[in-house]
């Protein structure tokens, strides 16, 4: 996945589908990711956030952090400063 995102960084831009408790769902594009080698402790294709400063999802061998992302209407920006004004802690990736 992070040889993905680089490949469509900045244009088009690798991007995932966000669900809401409520089922709205938003897009949510991706420019920068890092990984952690890990045996994961969530199912993989989970979003797993702090609320604060992580956000990453997890996959088969460990997780991909999102570093520099845009949510639908926002500007790029890193992740923690996102989650600064965005309550990303229930979303869900469709």
């Amino acid at each position: 996945m992070r040889n993905l995102v680089r490949g469509l960084a900045p244009y088009p831009a690798a991007w995932i589908e966000l669900t809401d408790p409520s089922g709205n769902t938003t897009n949510m594009k991706i420019y920068e990711v890092s990984k952690e080698l890990c045996t994961p402790s969530h199912p993989a294709v989970t979003l797993v956030c702090d609320g604060k400063k992580i956000l990453k999802v997890a996959v088969l061998d460990g997780y991909i952090h999102l570093d520099q992302v845009q949510l639908a209407g926002k500007k790029r920006m890193p992740a923690a400063d996102l989650m600064r004004g965005t309550d990303l802690t229930q979303y869900t990736i469709k």
